[in-house]
């Protein structure tokens, strides 16, 4: 049975704003699993909500470095308030991010909490 990654998170979205890059780690479906790098043209999906995966209409892919990339969204891929799944498979290697939608993550800044004892 191959395991799929799920990216450290969640990551932060604001609601239907353009542009917006998401990190993605790509990492080998084998156990245990490797980065992978210089991965181009994968299949890149998005789920609002639980719903049915489908193409995003932005989905544009650009490689980091060694395993790491990013996927931008456009404003109809976050137009959704409430959790986003990004899948993104190629041949041998996969990963999944968890995003939020609503919070724009340039309004937390100043944002503090609390923590309870």
């Amino acid at each position: 049975m191959a395991s799929a990654f799920v990216s450290p998170g969640p990551v932060w979205l604001a609601q239907s704003k353009a542009g917006q890059l998401v990190p993605v780690v790509m990492v080998t479906a084998a156990a245990p699993p490797a980065y992978e790098a210089s991965i181009s043209s994968p299949t890149i999906e998005i789920s609002k909500n639980g719903g049915a995966y489908a193409t995003p209409g932005d989905g544009t892919w650009a490689e980091v470095s060694d395993g790491d990339y990013t996927v931008k969204l456009n404003a109809a891929d976050s137009d959704t308030v409430g959790w986003l799944m990004i899948r993104v498979v190629k041949t041998g290697a996969e990963s999944r991010v968890l995003c939020y939608v609503g919070i724009d993550p340039a309004e937390l800044v100043g944002i503090s909490t609390r923590t309870r004892r």
